[in-house]
């Protein structure tokens, strides 16, 4: 029997978007511009899982031939012996979340967030429904308008400010846990010839990946309005600060594997 494993818990901070190879500050813009706008940048990375745990293990059952249980009887040590268990579990936790807010915005260049009017509360609600939320949305709040005469020419009411809220706050989206198992049974044909029988699950346990976008026009984080909810960030048809659907499925396979 050998098991393998790994844990870490780790903060990670940087001032740019890290979803790409290309990125590291260098690349890509900031998500604030300006020098006055910088320090607003600053926040958790995208790659900061708080969370991460992993498990290897290999397991060949000690009955058959040349083990501790091999017993006496032929048909027994034929069925039961030759068996091996492997597989490996993962599971981590989700990566932070920009709220983005409303894209009319005078500030070029610039993208908006929103502002927080109360606690950040998780809620912990995945799957589709009115009042299933991940977090409550009512901590969140667009920038309001107001037409400002110096700029506002056409009278059109706009937002001049950016929301008090920065890049990749501390609302991370849902985890994951996966397991693979697999199962395999040696045979001894002949001298010459090995047989193996493999069956393997991915994602055995069937664990579902819930969706939660986090870019700028994402259905999770994009606070859009008010609606007939009383929610000021969404809006009829909204799913902000929700989790409405998931992917992935237990995945079979069957196999034999001949040796000579």
């Amino acid at each position: 029997m050998y098991f393998k494993g790994a844990y870490t818990y780790s903060k990670a901070i940087n001032e740019s978007y890290d979803t790409d190879a290309w990125s590291g500050g260098f690349w890509q813009p900031p998500l604030f511009s300006g020098p006055s706008y910088l320090g607003k940048n600053r926040g958790m990375a995208d790659i900061d899982r708080r969370q991460i745990f992993r498990m290897g293990y290999v397991w060949e059952i000690p009955v058959g031939a040349g083990h501790k249980l091999s017993g006496h009887n032929a048909i027994g040590r034929a069925v039961l012996g030759g068996w091996q268990l492997n597989g490996v579990w993962s599971t981590v936790t989700g990566a932070p979340t920009t709220v983005f807010g409303s894209p009319d915005f005078r500030s070029s260049g610039n993208h908006q967030t929103v502002d927080l009017v109360g606690p950040i509360k998780k809620l912990g609600c995945l799957g589709p429904g009115d009042n299933c939320h991940w977090y409550d949305p009512t901590s969140f709040a667009p920038v309001p308008t107001f037409v400002d005469p110096a700029v506002d020419l056409d009278g059109v009411a706009r937002q001049h400010r950016f929301g008090n809220t920065g890049r990749n706050i501390a609302v991370y989206g849902p985890g994951h846990s996966n397991l693979d198992l697999g199962l395999f049974k040696h045979f001894k044909l002949t001298e010459r010839f090995d047989m193996q029988f493999r069956a393997e699950g991915l994602n055995f346990l069937n664990h579902p990946t819930w969706t939660w976008t986090t870019d700028e026009w994402g259905a999770s984080n994009f606070c859009w309005g008010g609606g007939p909810t009383g929610n000021p960030c969404g809006g009829s048809g909204s799913t902000f600060m929700q989790s409405p659907g998931a992917s992935g499925h237990r995945v079979i396979r069957l196999g034999l594997r001949l040796a000579f």
